[in-house]
Order: structure tokens, then C-alpha cells, then sequence
């Protein structure tokens, strides 16, 4: 039988031949497994997650909700090899993401804006053209105003 470790480098292969940057998700999950090691789980289920949470550190929901997503992605892929998999319910904890509010630039502060990007120095004189000519693009597509 082969571990988490094992089983969590396959998985990492399989995903990285697919395309995925999984740079992020791999440190997470190898302390999620190197948790598991460490307190003698052999599978993935809700008490290991649970108990994982409880003791790794402090994080808000919305960091966990994420955390719970990958765990829950490498579970689904483990289920497959092992039977005795649990894949913990995505109800364990909620979060949601939530977009900044937008900082609306007032007419003024756009054209401050556009003659300070006219002044960038540049070795070859092409950094303030090109800057000035993009906000001032944005500025009078709308592209940069609020809509609704």
C-alpha cells in the first residue's frame, strides 16, 4: 500500500501533465499530508481535515474554503486508487470570495495621471508614450468608469 506522499506525488505529476501550475497547491497539500503522517492517518476523510484545521494555525474562512477545495480535489483523484477515501464535504467550511470595492478616478485625477506618465524616463524614450497613450485610451473608452 502506498502513502499520502506517495499518492499526493503521483497526483501532482498527473495534474502538472495537464497543464496545472500547482506550485501553490503542493505546499499546502504537503503539509496537509505531512499532517497526517505525522498524527498516523492513512486516508483522507472529514476527521483529518477537521482535525488539520484545528491545529495548523489561524486563517480566515475564505483561506480555509480554499484549502478545503484543494484537499478535496486530491481526495476525489485518491478515491479513484483507494476505496476507503472520504472525501470531506465542501459545506465543512464556507467562505466566499469578495471583490475589492473599485477606486473610481475623478477627471481631474485622470488627466494627473496621464501627464505623470508622460514624464517616466526611459532609455529609449518609448516608456512615457506608452503609458500615457494606455490611460489615456482607458480613459476616454469608458473602459475605467463604473457602470450601472
Amino acid at each position: 500500500m502506498k502513502t499520502l506522499s506517495q499518492r499526493l506525488d503521483e497526483y501532482l505529476v498527473l495534474r502538472r501533465s495537464m497543464g496545472f501550475d500547482l506550485s501553490f497547491d503542493e505546499r499546502v497539500l504537503r503539509k496537509f499530508v505531512s499532517f497526517a503522517d505525522d498524527n498516523g492517518f492513512h486516508i483522507i476523510s472529514t476527521p483529518l481535515f477537521l482535525d488539520w484545521k484545528a491545529n495548523y494555525g489561524s486563517a480566515d474562512n475564505n483561506t480555509w474554503s480554499h484549502r478545503l477545495g484543494m484537499v478535496r480535489r486530491f481526495a476525489f483523484w485518491l478515491a479513484e486508487h483507494d476505496d476507503q477515501t472520504e472525501i470531506p464535504s465542501s459545506q465543512l467550511v464556507t467562505g466566499r470570495y469578495r471583490r475589492r470595492v473599485p477606486y473610481i478616478y475623478a477627471p481631474r485625477q485622470i488627466a494627473e495621471l496621464v501627464a505623470e506618465a508622460g514624464r517616466l524616463p526611459s532609455p529609449y524614450g518609448l516608456r512615457a508614450a506608452l503609458w500615457q497613450t494606455l490611460f489615456g485610451l482607458i480613459a476616454v473608452t469608458g473602459a475605467a468608469r463604473q457602470t450601472g
